[in-house]
C-alpha cells in the first residue's frame, strides 16, 4: 500500500539488458536490490520487441530465401497463401518465454525482488511505484495498488524508444516503427524505411528476403558512416543486386 515503504542497497528502474546485468553484480556482492519494470515480462526491447523478435525474423528469411535459391527440381517453394509475419515468429515466443523463465530463475536466486509497475521520484532516494496487474514480490497488493522503496543508490536504466518525426502520421495508416513492424498482418508487397541506420538496413534487408520491394531512405550519402568505407559500399552494392 502507499505507506509500505523497502529498503534496499540498489534500486533499479529499467529491466532490460542494463539493468538486469545491474541487478546481478550488485545481489552477487551481497546487495539487496530491487527491480523495478513497467511490464511484467523483463527484458527490455532487446528480447522483447527488438534483438529476439527481429533477429528470428531475419534468420527465418535467410533460410526461406536460401531455399528458393537451390531451385531444386520437382520442388515447389513457394508460399502458397498470404503470409504474417506472425507466421514466422512462432519459434520467438518459444525462445523469449525461455529466457524470461531462465532469468526470473536466476534473480530469484540472486534474492533480488522484482517489481511490476510504472515508478516517480519522491526524492533523491525513494520511488513510487503505481503496481501494475501483478508484481514480481508477490505482495498481496491489489492491481493499481503502491508501494515505495528507498534505495541507497538508485540506477535509471530505462533504455530508449523510437523516435517519432511530427512529419510522419503514426498511428494513422501503415506506419511502423522498429518496435511495432513486426505487429504487421502480413508480408507487404512495398516497404519504405527511413532512416540507413542498423535497425533500418536489417529490416529493409530482411524483408526484401522475404518477398517485399523495398526502398531504402536516408538523407547521408554513405549507408552506415561507422563501418569501413569500402564495406559500406561493398554494402550498398549487395542491398542494389538483391
Amino acid at each position: 500500500m502507499a505507506n509500505d515503504l523497502k529498503t534496499y542497497d540498489l534500486v533499479v528502474i529499467g529491466g532490460g539488458p542494463a539493468g538486469i546485468t545491474a541487478v546481478m553484480a550488485a545481489s552477487r556482492f551481497g546487495k539487496s536490490v530491487a527491480l523495478v519494470d513497467s511490464h511484467q515480462e523483463i527484458g527490455g526491447a532487446g528480447f522483447n520487441t527488438g534483438t529476439v523478435p527481429s533477429k528470428t525474423l531475419r534468420e527465418t528469411a535467410l533460410a526461406l530465401s536460401g531455399l528458393k535459391s537451390r531451385n531444386l527440381y520437382g520442388v515447389d517453394l513457394s508460399l502458397r497463401r498470404e503470409v504474417t509475419v506472425a507466421d514466422f515468429l512462432g519459434h520467438e515466443e518459444h525462445v523469449k518465454d525461455a529466457f524470461h523463465a531462465s532469468i526470473t530463475q536466476r534473480l530469484q536466486v540472486l534474492q533480488a525482488t522484482i517489481y511490476c509497475g510504472i515508478s516517480f521520484f519522491l526524492d533523491a532516494h525513494t520511488i513510487q511505484i503505481n503496481l501494475g496487474s501483478e508484481d514480481g514480490d508477490k505482495d498481496p497488493s491489489a492491481p493499481g495498488g503502491e508501494i515505495q522503496l528507498r534505495g541507497e543508490k538508485i540506477l535509471i536504466a530505462t533504455g530508449s524508444s523510437p523516435v517519432h518525426p511530427d512529419v510522419f502520421p503514426f498511428g494513422h495508416g501503415e506506419i511502423y516503427d522498429s518496435d511495432t513492424i513486426l505487429k504487421l498482418g502480413r508480408i507487404p508487397k512495398t516497404l519504405a524505411v527511413v532512416g540507413a541506420g542498423v535497425i533500418g538496413t536489417e529490416y529493409g534487408c530482411t524483408f526484401r528476403a522475404l518477398g517485399a520491394e523495398v526502398h531504402i531512405i536516408d538523407g547521408r550519402d554513405v549507408l552506415l558512416p561507422f563501418l569501413d568505407a569500402e564495406v559500406s559500399q561493398a554494402l550498398v552494392g549487395a542491398f542494389e543486386s538483391i
